[in-house]
């Protein structure tokens, strides 16, 4: 038990050898990550040891970097998210912006954009455009237009991917609580992010979409053993008692989500 590497031991060898400017990082483990849009990303997966010693790092500079950004950055910076990033879009464009900046780090020159949202722009997987408010023309005789923000087609069709591949007839064999059980995180993790737009709508098309696929499902589970009218029985109702999360309901505002 005393030659037994642990953290204690680990901490103390890793200490020893940065403060005598010993250290090296081991090669870190590569892994190539699909990208939505296409390709690949390389990520590197680092040891615990390496790791240790790059979160330590980090306390120390992320501080001093933070104060050099401005308010409208949001990409990979402590308490901001991708939520807090098209919320300020929203306002941003009710005061009279209309550009967004993206910058690819890995390819800076090749990646960076630069995207006008007049006529509408898809951005951190949303679809902006603006919209005109008739409430505020009967109440206020003014024209004003806010900017709506909804899935993309490509988000879109990237969970029905998921969930296609969730639903594959080559399951028909598993219980559909089962099934259901794995949608859910899927569901429910797409739901959060895209809940604090205006996407009522498109989170029906995913609740029938889902519906329909286990439906299917179902059918061809019971096979020849299905009886007359069972099928009519398989609603969203039915469904959701055996535990599928919809996401009908779910939307909050951007304050209280």
């Amino acid at each position: 038990m005393e030659n037994e590497y642990g953290v204690r031991r680990m901490l103390g060898e890793l200490q020893r050898d940065l403060r005598s400017g010993m250290y090296r990082p081991a090669p870190a483990r590569r892994v190539d990550m699909p990208k939505p849009q296409g390709g690949k990303r390389p990520l590197g997966i680092p040891t615990v040891r390496d790791r240790v010693a790059q979160q330590a790092a980090k306390i120390v500079l992320e501080p001093v970097f933070e104060a050099g950004f401005l308010p409208c950055s949001y990409g990979f910076r402590p308490k901001r998210s991708a939520t807090q990033a098209m919320e300020r879009l929203r306002v941003g464009f009710a005061k009279g912006s209309c550009f967004v900046v993206e910058f690819d780090i890995r390819n800076f020159f090749g990646g960076f954009r630069l995207r006008e949202g007049r006529g509408g722009l898809d951005f951190l997987g949303c679809h902006f455009r603006a919209r005109f408010s008739g409430r505020s023309w009967e109440k206020y005789d003014t024209v004003r237009f806010y900017l709506h923000r909804r899935p993309s087609q490509a988000a879109m069709k990237r969970l029905r991917d998921k969930v296609r591949v969730r639903t594959d007839r080559r399951r028909s064999g598993m219980d559909i609580r089962d099934v259901i059980a794995e949608l859910n995180p899927i569901l429910r993790g797409w739901g959060n992010y895209f809940r604090t737009g205006n996407a009522a709508r498109k989170f029906r098309q995913v609740d029938n979409h889902v519906v329909w696929r286990l439906r299917r499902l179902m059918l061809e589970k019971r096979g020849r053993n299905l009886r007359g009218g069972q099928q009519n029985a398989w609603t969203e109702e039915w469904f959701v008692g055996h535990g599928l999360y919809c996401l009908r309901g779910t939307i909050r505002y951007p304050k209280t989500a």
